[in-house]
Order: structure tokens, then sequence, then C-alpha cells
């Protein structure tokens, strides 16, 4: 029956920085044997295998037919056995491979990471990519109540666990207090860099736009530059829920600056993204949930000034040189404040731009994130001290705007 065949249609890239891992171990293959797993549709096969440039892939198919497929979801079969039928097929592909140590990227996905709860028998990293539970995300309903608790339960079963926030640590500290908690810095993709002519002044970008990445906020506080006289242009790239984008045109129309503000859409080609970010003076990125975005790192390198709200790892920066223009948490009058001062000082922006790229090469590129996972490696397998490769967090007394 042609009604239970999916159509034809291609499946975008999700988690670019496993891809930048991959290229950096693609030339570390004769120190290590690298296999990755991962579930995914589209594929022909239940389990499709092959080799690349002496990596190992094994790519479990996640889709069936259309059918049960939408039956899986009303139901929610996989929730009601905790994937079981994926945990399954990694338990007995892992087992094949019988690696000396197991790298879980991401606690959150219960397609994979509840595997990580059947594998006592391995030495198991878990690397968070983000935090379902910290007491922000869950203000705003961000993720399910069902994944929150695959993340925790996971995060309570790891040995090691790999985390780039204070929010992390002290989540991790608190729930498994005997881990062993490691940091770890996610590689961001460097943008090629186009000849554009600047046509605006700000820039806010994501692939799918939502209040929790501070859309609402940078809005307002561009709002009360422009109630201010300062004659400038927001341009906001990206995907909006159609409910949400009704809401975001009315803050739009309630605070004047609809002949201000562009929205450029949603972009197929990341290439397009960056060259209409390399457009514009300067990137706006007040992420709410206090995570450090791949877009904040994306920007630091197109080494463009970027002003964003006060976070830890941007604290730490900045503890190093004035690299990044911050903002109290959640004060967007603070945030306008830095915006009009990156109106009144090009140069100074401009020097702190430099010195963000020149970070971002050393600490997001795949080499570096690259080095510091493969540090990882070494010393777990290896039953060292871990004093190399464990989380510091920032002082909460001395923090820098």
């Amino acid at each position: 029956m042609k009604i239970l065949k999916h159509p034809e249609y291609g499946y975008p890239d999700q988690g670019s920085w496993v891809s930048e891992y991959v290229e950096y171990f693609e030339s570390h293959t004769d120190e290590y044997e690298f296999h990755l797993i991962t579930v995914h549709p589209g594929v022909k096969e239940p389990i499709t295998e092959f080799s690349f440039s002496d990596i190992h892939y094994h790519v479990i198919n996640s889709s069936s037919n259309l059918l049960i497929d939408y039956l899986n979801y009303k139901l929610k079969i996989d929730e009601r056995s905790n994937y079981g039928r994926f945990r399954k097929k990694i338990f007995k592909i892992i087992k094949n491979i019988n690696p000396s140590l197991v790298v879980v990227c991401g606690a959150e996905n219960p397609q994979y990471s509840l595997a990580a709860l059947d594998l006592k028998e391995y030495k198991t990293y878990v690397i968070l990519q983000t935090l379902l539970n910290s007491e922000k995300r869950k203000s705003l309903n961000v993720g399910s109540d069902y994944r929150r608790s695959c993340e925790e339960i996971v995060i309570n079963a790891a040995n090691f666990i790999g985390v780039s926030s204070d929010d992390e640590y002290h989540y991790v500290r608190q729930h498994n207090p005997s881990a062993i908690v490691i940091r770890n810095i996610f590689p961001s993709k460097i943008p090629p860099t186009f000849e554009e002519v600047k046509d605006v002044d700000f820039v806010f970008f994501a692939n799918a736009i939502t209040k929790f990445k501070g859309i609402e906020d940078a809005l307002l506080a561009f709002a009360e530059i422009v109630r201010k006289g300062r004659k400038c242009k927001l341009r906001v790239v990206g995907s909006f829920d159609v409910d949400y984008f009704e809401w975001i045109r009315k803050i739009v129309q309630e605070n004047d600056i609809e002949g201000c503000v562009e929205f450029s859409g949603y972009c197929q080609a990341i290439d397009d993204v960056y060259r209409y970010v390399q457009r514009s003076r300067n990137i706006l990125l007040p992420s709410i949930t206090a995570p450090f975005n791949s877009t904040v790192k994306e920007g630091m390198f197109m080494r463009i000034p970027v002003i964003m709200y006060d976070t830890d790892m941007s604290n730490k920066i900045n503890h190093i040189a004035p690299t990044l223009l911050t903002a109290e948490m959640e004060n967007v009058q603070d945030l306008a404040d830095k915006m009009t001062f990156a109106l009144d000082n090009r140069d100074y922006c401009e020097s702190m731009a430099k010195i963000a790229q020149a970070y971002a090469y050393s600490n997001f590129s795949g080499k570096a994130a690259g080095e510091l996972l493969q540090k990882a490696f070494d010393e777990i397998c290896g039953d060292q001290n871990y004093e190399n490769i464990i989380y510091k967090p920032v002082n909460s007394n001395d923090r820098v705007h």
C-alpha cells in the first residue's frame, strides 16, 4: 500500500558538533579505533553499517512506515518501553565491538541515551549537550517531563560526565556526587567568509527561533534604543512556529518598530544564514537559558561583535580579555545600553571581535574541542587522577560584565 511508505525527502543535519568531532578523529585512526552509533530515519535496513575514512558507522533506522510511526507517536510506544527496541540494538553493537570507552553524546535524548544504563561492564562517558532539568528550562517548559526524567536517570548512573557550564556542573554534583565531572566544549562549524556590505546594525539568528533563545528581549531592547532616537535596523534570521510568530509580530507592532525590523525567514542553505549575518555590524543573541549557544561561537568565528546575556562561559572568556559585550541576565535595559555602546564605540567593539575570533579558533574549532575530548579519552582509559580534565566552576563573586 502506498500510504504505508515514507515520502522521498532529505533529512537535515542535526548535532553538527558531532561531525566536527568526527573530522578531527579521522586523522587519529592510527591511534584509536572509532565506532559511531546513531539512530536516524531514512536508511533502508534496520541497521546499516559501513566504514568511511577509517571510522566505523552503525546507523539504526528510527522509522518504520508512516502508519506505524504515527501509532508509535500517538500511543507513546517507545516511551512506554523506555526505547527498548533501540537499546537492545545499541547494546548488541557495543558488545560486539567491546570498546575501552563508550561516549554518550547527550543525556536528554532517550532514543540512544538510555542505552547507557545497560553498559555497566564498560567505562561510559556521558557528555551533556544541554540540561533540560535546569530551573530556567523547566520554567520555560523546554523539553517534556519524560525527557527530563530520562536525562536525570542517565546522569545519576554515569561515572564520568562532561559539562560546559556551572549550571550543569552543580546539577551533576547535587544528583551524582561520586561522578568525575569533566570539562567539555562542543566544537562549532567555522563559517566561510563572504565579502558582504554592512546594511543592518544588529542581527539575531537561530535555526528555530523560540522565547528561550531571547528574541523577545532582543526586540524590547532594540525598541528601547529606537525610542531614544537612534536610527538603526535589526534583522531576524530563522524559522518561527506560526502561532509564536504572531506573538512576535504583536511585540513589534506595539513597540512601533515595524519599519526597523526585517524578518528574513528560514534559510535552507547554512551559507545563506552566514551571508545575512556578515551583512550586520553586530550580532545580538540574548539567550535566557544561560547556555553558550553555537550561534555565539559562530559569531565569534565571523569576527563580528557579539552582544549577549552574561553566562558562566562568557565570564570565563571576559576574564582573559574583553571579548564579548554582556548584559545582566534578563535585564532588558542593560541589554539596550550594551547595544547603544556597540553603536557608539565601533573601534573598541571591532577590537573585541578580533580577540573573540582568536579565542574561538583556540577553543571552539573541531581541532581544539577534539584535543580536549581526546585528553579525556586518554585519562579515563588510563585510570589517571583526572586532575587535568576536571571542570572548575566560576567563582560566583567574581563576575565580569
